[in-house]
């Protein structure tokens, strides 16, 4: 239904129903099973917001089990897209995928945090902190920017990934 690009409102009512039936602890591993974690992740560019939020709510809810961080993980395009979502649409959707990138970091923080790095998660989490947004999002920024700085030197990891220029733009707020 999701995929289905002959309905037009499949990808709203295939995610709702998704949202509702993952709310259930013993049908996890099965929305799992059946491979939904990476076709959710491969969509998400293409949703639109409201559906987005849903996807993402969806796929968080999914991370809180064991076998959903592994597919997470083993999904290349889930920390980009996680990372590209960060500040863009709302402040559900920065929950939510800050809470699945802490998940997938958690999993295996010198493989995937060293990977989030790379793709922009630190100058993303510097302007969350930085932001007017919920205190509980910029405690977990923040806690997840240490996870990921945890692989560096603090001067390394500023100037490997060019966050002078965020941080005094930051500053700037």
């Amino acid at each position: 239904m999701v995929r289905d690009k002959r309905l037009p409102n499949g990808n709203f009512l295939g995610l709702s129903l998704l949202k509702s039936i993952s709310a259930h602890k013993q049908v996890r591993i099965l929305i799992v099973s059946i491979g939904a974690i990476p076709q959710l992740v491969e969509l998400l560019p293409e949703l639109n917001p409201d559906c987005l939020e849903l996807a993402l709510s969806v796929l968080d809810t999914l991370s809180t089990i064991r076998e959903g961080k592994v597919a997470l993980s083993n999904c290349s395009k889930t920390i980009p897209n996680m990372v590209r979502v960060l500040m863009r649409v709302s402040e559900n959707c920065t929950q939510h995928a800050l809470s699945i990138l802490w998940s997938v970091c958690k999993l295996s923080p010198q493989e995937y945090s060293l990977i989030a790095v790379d793709v922009g998660l630190a100058a993303k989490l510097l302007l969350v902190i930085q932001s007017g947004c919920n205190p509980s999002l910029k405690q977990q920024s923040t806690e997840l920017l240490k996870l990921c700085s945890l692989n560096y030197s603090d001067s390394i990891f500023i100037s490997k990934y060019k966050l002078t220029t965020t941080l005094d733009d930051a500053a700037d707020f």
